[in-house]
């Protein structure tokens, strides 16, 4: 089923009107790659995504930054990782769209608990989660979204939170992708 959905998402991309739609289908398909495992793939299109977005609304790549950045980070790299959440931190500031900025941190807090770094991972989460309320983030918005700290926080220690720097079990990625272009950050 992932790979029909993926070949749909990945034959609309040229076929979209505008970079902001391709910017969205691009991460739809990076998620659906990163569900089936397939990283290295999750992460060229995630890095399209980011080209698009800032195609279309230069300095709105904060959110698209931040998943990338989770994808390398995944992959065992520190640096790079680093460096994108520090870039997307400059695009998307405290002023910024709280959701936005909320699911950043919940990013850069995912990136923490991949490199190693537990404290900064439960309390980045946390303060997302702070975020988010106040930003008046839908619950179910919260749910699907890769980001989220629904799915990362309360899960914030043990297995299922340190499995492959994935935050949900397998059960509750599965068929994710579906809505997620509305899901999205930015």
């Amino acid at each position: 089923p992932n790979d029909a959905r993926a070949a749909d998402v990945a034959d609309a991309i040229p076929l979209l009107a505008n970079d902001g739609s391709r910017a969205a289908a691009c991460m739809v398909l990076a998620n659906i790659r990163d569900q089936e495992g397939r990283l290295d793939e999750a992460i060229e299109r995630a890095r399209d995504s980011v080209r698009y977005r800032a195609a279309s609304a230069p300095g709105a790549e904060g959110g698209e930054i931040g998943r990338l950045a989770v994808l390398l980070a995944r992959t065992g790299a520190a640096d790079e990782p680093r460096h994108l959440i520090a870039r997307a931190r400059w695009l998307v500031t405290e002023d910024s769209d709280g959701i936005v900025h909320g699911y950043l941190t919940a990013y850069e807090a995912q990136v923490a608990q991949l490199i190693g770094d537990r404290d900064a991972a439960e309390r980045g989460l946390r303060e997302a989660r702070d975020i988010l309320d106040r930003a008046g983030a839908p619950d179910d918005r919260r749910e699907r979204h890769p980001g989220s700290p629904a799915r990362c926080g309360r899960r914030g220690r043990g297995a299922r939170a340190s499995r492959a720097g994935r935050c949900a079990p397998a059960r509750h990625r599965a068929g994710g992708a579906r809505g997620r272009l509305g899901a999205r950050p930015g």
